[in-house]
């Protein structure tokens, strides 16, 4: 059947005989592939072209008309498929951009908001704290100071300071455990950041 012309190979098809297509599709596949892998420089993405035209040349194999050989129909069909992705991925990535760009100006306001409602239960929460509890959190977390820093401020153990914090903290995961994964979130993130 490799002695076949493309002619040949396409009547073959026409009339559903798959070892033909066989033929054409390994006297082609190489090829093919090669020069769509050297357009877009990734290898899955030039399989699937690679694939789908081989494909559209099975599904629309009574309507395909040849000069001669399969080579100029294969190759157009594979530089339209690269133009058309290349055009997809350009729209697909302007697309991004601007929703990136909504996203990041709704989550500016939406982590202030989020944030300033979580401070607003963080300090009501801090107020029925015992006064050394909450004055070694407020001096460690809003204010930034050490561990010996508070101890001496507060003239306590550096210990003492270690447990206050601890324990203001554990009431506060306590408190806020009811409400969305956000306020866990940014107290994860206000703790790290201090």
């Amino acid at each position: 059947m490799k002695q076949y012309s493309d002619i040949g190979l396409l009547t073959l098809m026409r009339e559903g005989d798959h070892r033909a297509f066989r033929v054409f599709f390994d006297k082609y596949w190489e090829k093919l592939f090669a020069s769509v892998y050297s357009s877009l420089q990734d290898e899955d993405e030039a399989k699937d072209i690679v694939q789908d035209i081989f494909i559209q040349v099975w599904n629309s194999r009574d309507t395909i008309y040849l000069e001669n050989s399969f080579e100029p129909f294969l190759f157009k069909s594979a530089r339209n498929q690269v133009i058309s992705l290349y055009r997809k991925k350009q729209v697909k990535l302007n697309k991004e951009d601007e929703l990136i760009e909504r996203l990041s100006r709704l989550d500016e306001t939406d982590d202030h908001l989020l944030e300033k409602e979580l401070n607003s239960l963080i300090d009501s929460e801090l107020e029925k704290m015992p006064l050394f509890v909450k004055q070694c959190f407020q001096l460690s977390r809003k204010e930034g100071k050490s561990i010996s820093e508070i101890a001496a401020q507060l003239s306590l153990s550096e210990q003492t300071v270690k447990n206050y914090i601890s324990e203001s903290l554990r009431r506060l995961r306590i408190q806020l455990k009811n409400h969305s994964i956000e306020y866990l979130a940014l107290v994860l993130i206000i703790s790290e950041q201090r």
